[in-house]
């Protein structure tokens, strides 16, 4: 027995949102959810609606509550950090979903202790570091 529909209640562009924040591309998530990829497609395009099963699975992939995908814009994301570890100026933007994943995980733990700060009426410690320019490489 089919579920309810989720037309019209589902937004989705966040559906591409997740999938792109989360640095996964169509035809893993098509293969992680066993749909073809022209599903997942027609989903993200607003032709088509997920099942609420299915809604479940992508939050699931993506790592997102199901309830982001009933916004009605994107959420803000914080600015990705830069990634020093690599030399190439064309992979600058190469990130994995296991990396963005650990980031989004850090940023809410960094913005969790904050909260905790101002609950407190504190201030967070501040750190003074320096790097010696002088030292060659």
């Amino acid at each position: 027995m089919a579920g309810p529909s989720l037309e019209g209640l589902l937004n989705s562009d966040l559906l591409v949102w997740a999938r792109e924040a989360s640095h996964i591309d169509q035809a893993t998530v098509a293969q992680r959810l066993k749909v073809p990829e022209a599903k997942l497609q027609a989903w993200e395009a607003g032709v088509k609606f997920p099942t609420l099963g299915q809604l479940r699975n992508l939050a699931h992939i993506y790592k997102r509550s199901i309830g982001v995908f009933f916004l009605d814009a994107r959420p803000s994301d914080a600015p990705a950090p830069t990634d020093y570890r690599r030399m190439e100026l064309s992979a600058q933007h190469v990130i994995s979903p296991e990396l963005a994943q650990g980031i989004r995980a850090a940023q809410a733990k960094r913005d969790a202790a904050l909260d905790i700060y101002i609950e407190w009426e504190e201030e967070p410690p501040t750190f003074q570091l320096t790097v010696n320019t002088d030292i060659d490489p």
